[in-house]
C-alpha cells in the first residue's frame, strides 16, 4: 500500500479552509476574492481525495490473486478491466485536481481567469496552449509560475497525455512483463502489470523493452504522479494564501 496517509490530507485541507475563512475577517480589501477561493476550497473535497481513492483501489486490486490473470479467461478479463479503470480513473482524477488549482489561480491573476483547464506545452515546438501559454510568458517573471512551468515539464504533462488519450481516444492497453532473478535459487520468475500509452495496434513491439519503457507505466509511476500531485497542490495553495496576508 502507498504511503500517502488521506487522514493527514484531510486534515491539510482543512487546516487551508480555516486559514482562508480567518482571512475573510482580517483583509476587507480582498474581501471577494477570498470569498469566491474560501467557495472553491470548501467544495473541493471529492476532487482532493479522487486521486489517493483511485490508487488505493488500484493497489488493492493489484494485490488480488485474479488480477494476476491465473484464473479462468472470463473472470481475467474482468479484472483486467477494473484495473485499467482505476488507473485511469487515477489519471483523470489528478487531472481534475490540477484544473481546480488553474480556479485557484485565476482569481488571484484574474488575466488567466478565463483559462478553465490546464492546456499544454510543447517543449520542442514551444507551442502553447490555455493555461500553460500564460504560464510559458511569465514564469521568467514569477516565482510561482515558474515553479509550476518547472513541474509540468518533469511529470504532469506525462501524466495528463495518458490521461487525455484516455478521454479523447481510447483506453490504455494493459500487458505483462515477466523478469528473472538469476541470483536467486531456481531462478524466481516475477510478473508486472504494465500499461501503455499507445494501442497495441500501433506498431508496439511488446518484446522489446526499450520500446516499451517510452510509452510503459507502472504501479510506481502512479503512485509518483499522485504523491507529486498533493505536494503540487499543497505548495500552489501554500504560496497563494501567504499573498493574501
Amino acid at each position: 500500500m502507498n504511503s500517502i496517509d488521506k487522514n493527514n490530507l484531510v486534515t491539510k485541507l482543512g487546516q487551508y479552509q480555516i486559514e482562508v475563512k480567518e482571512l475573510l475577517t482580517e483583509k476587507y480589501s480582498s474581501f471577494d476574492a477570498l470569498l469566491s477561493f474560501y467557495g472553491i476550497i470548501m467544495d473541493i473535497n471529492p476532487t482532493y481525495i479522487a486521486p489517493i481513492y483511485h490508487l488505493d483501489n488500484y493497489i488493492r486490486l493489484l494485490d488480488d490473486p485474479y488480477a494476476s490473470g491465473l484464473f479462468l479467461e472470463k473472470q481475467k478479463r474482468i479484472e483486467h478491466s477494473y484495473l485499467r479503470i482505476e488507473f485511469q480513473d487515477t489519471l483523470i482524477s489528478i487531472r481534475n485536481l490540477l484544473d481546480r488549482i488553474v480556479k485557484l489561480i485565476g482569481i488571484q491573476y484574474p488575466e488567466i481567469s478565463k483559462f478553465s483547464t490546464f492546456g499544454y506545452f510543447n517543449e520542442k515546438t514551444q507551442e502553447s496552449k490555455g493555461f500553460m501559454r500564460f504560464i510559458f510568458m511569465q514564469k521568467d517573471h514569477n516565482e510561482l509560475f515558474e515553479y509550476i512551468f518547472n513541474e509540468y515539464n518533469s511529470w504532469i504533462k506525462r501524466a495528463i497525455g495518458s490521461r487525455n488519450k484516455v478521454i479523447h481516444y481510447n483506453d490504455l492497453p494493459i500487458i505483462y512483463r515477466t523478469t528473472i532473478d538469476h541470483e536467486k535459487p531456481f531462478q524466481e520468475f516475477a510478473s508486472t502489470i504494465i500499461h501503455l500509452n499507445k494501442n497495441l495496434n500501433e506498431s508496439v513491439n511488446i518484446d522489446n523493452n526499450e520500446e516499451v519503457d517510452k510509452i510503459a507505466f507502472d504501479k510506481d509511476d502512479l503512485e509518483n504522479y499522485v504523491a507529486n500531485t498533493y505536494e503540487f497542490f499543497n505548495i500552489t495553495v501554500e504560496n497563494l494564501i501567504k499573498k493574501y496576508k
